[in-house]
């Protein structure tokens, strides 16, 4: 147990890691999610879908900074930036955060199109007859 959370906790872990190719990718896919996510919700015309995503690529270019802090921290053995532990908990934040997003996707998102549809087919004025 001890060995372990040295493992984690140790403030300067050292440059040897054998994760830089793949934290790059994530950190240029992160990157360009938000680019192109960013496009994608200014052009979309459901004011549901803006209201629940609109977040979306401000949260996504965070995660990039953060990790790509954190890969940089670790590549220059920056102590307490480069822990094991602060990159895992970003990952750990960011998975949550996905699955989040896909919650709200399939059950928020979904229903509130359907209330804002509803409301868009009411008229707004109505004659007499029809009060």
């Amino acid at each position: 147990m001890n060995d372990v959370l040295k493992y984690l906790f140790s403030p300067a872990p050292g440059v040897k890691f054998s994760f830089y190719a793949v934290f790059l990718a994530l950190f240029l896919a992160l990157l360009a999610g938000a680019l192109i996510s960013r496009f994608l919700i200014k052009k979309h015309k459901n004011p549901a879908f803006k209201k629940n995503f609109g977040d979306v690529p401000l949260n996504l270019l965070y995660f990039a900074a953060i990790i790509g802090f954190l890969v940089f921290s670790r590549y220059e053995n920056i102590a307490f930036f480069s822990m094991r532990f602060m990159l895992y908990f970003t990952l750990l934040i960011f998975v949550y955060w996905t699955g989040k997003q896909v919650y709200t996707f399939f059950k928020k998102y979904k229903k509130e199109s359907k209330e804002i549809a509803a409301k868009m087919n009411v008229p707004k004025y109505t004659t007499k007859k029809h009060r």
